[in-house]
């Protein structure tokens, strides 16, 4: 529920990456560019980016019943270098009110950057669709790791 106050929740039509906001002046929803960087922003802002990253990384493997995702430095410089669209859009955001001070842009977009240089191979992406189809429950460890109305809100978007 909070996360709508900042994020839509219908689908735009729009690419990935298009420079767009909702007629509310917020990101369409998570699965956006715009959206996913408001997300980002609102993962414990006040704590420092090693603490914030750990927190992705332990519920991705949660989410994986014990196995590793991995961070692609590669992709983070990559991502990090050539960034102006994501700028633009932090910017945008900001500029009409959307984007809660919650630290810097350059900061959120750092996390930002981070969390989308995850990665894991086809078979692990498969165990956390099976989390999702097991209603946020593990089904390697049994685990309880998003609420069943999370995984509902979050396939409805899908």
């Amino acid at each position: 529920q909070s996360v709508h106050k900042h994020v839509g929740y219908e689908p735009s039509g729009r690419a990935f990456d298009d420079i767009a906001l909702n007629s509310e002046g917020l990101p369409h929803n998570p699965y956006s560019a715009a959206g996913a960087i408001m997300c980002s922003a609102q993962i414990f802002p006040e704590k420092p980016q090693a603490e914030r990253f750990d927190y992705i990384m332990n519920v991705w493997n949660r989410l994986l019943g014990g196995d590793v995702a991995e961070f692609n430095n590669s992709q983070y410089l990559t991502l990090k270098q050539h960034s102006d669209q994501d700028h633009c859009l932090a910017y945008l955001m900001k500029e009409t009110g959307a984007l809660p001070e919650v630290g810097s842009i350059a900061k959120n977009l750092e996390f930002y950057f981070m969390n989308l240089s995850v990665e894991m191979t086809t078979r692990k992406l498969s165990y956390v669709a099976s989390c999702l189809a097991f209603n946020g429950i593990c089904p390697f460890t049994g685990e309880q790791i998003f609420a069943s109305s999370v995984v509902r809100d979050c396939l409805s978007l899908m």
